[in-house]
């Protein structure tokens, strides 16, 4: 008997999920939202996804410093095409995995998927969720 990110080892308890496969499950299983996702792993998820965001703004930092020969100011920081790009090319395609990985943590501390749609209220949703991240896994 397996779940979503989870097999089940012989006492009935979630063998626990570590940084990297959580990680690969966060883009493995991006368009499920039927499965659960304990909290460590959602955890280990974000922590995997802000630290290749910001490796990736790095890299766009660094390539606008060398274009601007090291002539850094106000208005070359981060040129409109380096945000353009991050969006288009990061930012976007992560938009509907974290949807999913929203929606399977809270399948899994009890509350319905849906839910999962007020995250996207300004302010309030975002507070809610971060909320709700915490509450502990229903008992299987």
């Amino acid at each position: 008997m397996a779940e979503y990110g989870r097999d089940l080892i012989d006492n009935g308890r979630p063998k626990s999920v570590g940084f990297f496969m959580a990680y690969k499950n966060f883009w493995l299983k991006s368009f499920d939202i039927d499965g659960t996702t304990g909290r460590k792993e959602y955890f280990f998820a974000i922590l995997a996804q802000t630290i290749a965001s910001l490796a990736i703004v790095g890299v766009l930092f660094t390539a606008c410093y060398w274009m601007t020969g090291g002539m850094l100011n106000d208005r070359t920081l981060m040129p409109a095409g380096a945000v353009e790009f991050f969006a288009l090319f990061w930012v976007i395609p992560s938009f509907l995995p974290m949807f999913c990985l929203i929606a399977r943590r809270l399948r899994d501390s009890g509350i319905p998927a849906g839910v999962v749609l007020l995250s996207l209220l300004p302010y309030v949703g975002y507070l809610l969720m971060t909320l709700l991240f915490f509450v502990p896994s229903k008992s299987r």
